[in-house]
C-alpha cells in the first residue's frame, strides 16, 4: 500500500485566467466577502481575517490574479 500522507492532489485544470491589475482588485474584493460568509461555517474568525489579511497584501501590492475557473 502507498502511504500517501502529505500529498497534494490537484485536479486537472485548462488554461489559467489571467487579469491585470486594474481587473484583479474587484475579484481579490469578491474572494474577501466570500470568505466572510464562511466565519463560523468551515472556517473560524481567526482563519478569515488571515485570509483576509493576505488578501488585502495582495491588493495593496497591486497583485495581478491569475485563476482557473471550476468547471
Amino acid at each position: 500500500m502507498i502511504n500517501m500522507k502529505g500529498w497534494l492532489v490537484l485536479p486537472q485544470r485548462g488554461k489559467p485566467k489571467g487579469l491585470s491589475e486594474d481587473q484583479s482588485v474587484p475579484k481579490l474584493l469578491e474572494l474577501m466577502h466570500e470568505l466572510d460568509k464562511e466565519k463560523g461555517n468551515s472556517l473560524t474568525r481567526k482563519q478569515v481575517k488571515a485570509l483576509q489579511a493576505v488578501i488585502q497584501g495582495l491588493i495593496d501590492a497591486r497583485a495581478r490574479v491569475t485563476y482557473y475557473e471550476d468547471e
